[in-house]
């Protein structure tokens, strides 16, 4: 069921429900939205659904309202370019995007997005990506690899989700590469050691960071291991603590911090 409302549609939660103005769900629809449990007072609602997006997997909305859409078409075999990220645009103020623009393309497995400075951050192993647009015409025409060397191994294990802390650090969801004994000729990247690209002077760490979650700061060029590691997302609360989230542990802390 997660992979079928992912592939319909993007959700939020709401405080309260209305009618999309374009979409017309069908009973398929309908099913999937029913079949998902939120606590009291609130709701899920469709916002955006194809020909708007494909293959959604990650989102980040910016300071104008504006929605940035991470899509891995290629999931989980084909290597060959078919991510893309699309802006969505709500061009008559109703409150749902109505308009889409490929902002980027070419991008591999990507598995995160983070709005950052003037553009946003994409985790697509083997890099973190910088995409901005310089010229305003909703295209991103300005790309640099900001982190390297990840492995780029089972898509459920590569890195994902970068979040920016209170603590002005950048957290990066991390599991490490797998033996991959049936698909070893495109999933056998172990990585390599992970630094800032372009400034080889700069701190790094071993080959794929030890198959753990990464902090990193790229304005000093600061970058940490972490203790734990994660599949599909990671959060921090009011307080500082850290957690997790994998296929097999749903929701675990992260007690001690890595020293």
């Amino acid at each position: 069921m997660r992979y079928l409302i992912l592939a319909i549609s993007l959700l939020i939660i709401a405080c309260q429900g209305k009618e999309h103005p374009m979409i017309k769900l069908t009973e398929e629809h309908q099913k999937a939205l029913n079949s998902i449990e939120v606590m009291d007072g609130f709701e899920v609602e469709l916002v955006a659904a194809d020909p708007l997006i494909a293959d959604p997997v990650a989102m980040e909305i910016d300071e104008d309202g504006n929605w940035y859409v991470l899509e891995m078409s290629g999931y989980p075999l084909d290597l060959s370019k078919k991510g893309h990220v699309k802006k969505l645009v709500d061009t008559n103020q109703d409150g749902y995007p109505d308009k889409s623009i490929l902002f980027a393309d070419s991008l591999t497995l990507p598995m995160g997005i983070m709005k950052w400075k003037k553009g946003i951050l994409v985790a697509d192993s083997p890099n973190i990506l910088y995409l901005e647009d310089t010229d305003g015409d909703n295209i991103a025409d300005k790309r640099e690899v900001i982190l390297t060397g990840f492995s780029l191994s089972n898509p459920q294990h590569n890195m994902n989700s970068p979040k920016f802390g209170i603590d002005n650090w950048i957290y990066v969801g991390h599991s490490g590469a797998i033996n991959s004994f049936s698909y070893e000729n495109i999933f056998g990247d172990k990585g390599k050691e992970i630094t800032f690209a372009g400034n080889p002077n700069a701190a790094k760490l071993p080959q794929n960071g030890n198959g753990r979650n990464v902090r990193f700061k790229p304005g000093s060029f600061e970058i940490e291991s972490l203790s734990g590691e994660t599949q599909y997302g990671h959060t921090t609360d009011p307080w500082g603590r850290r957690f997790y989230t994998d296929n097999a542990d749903h929701l675990f802390h992260e007690v001690i911090d890595a020293r």
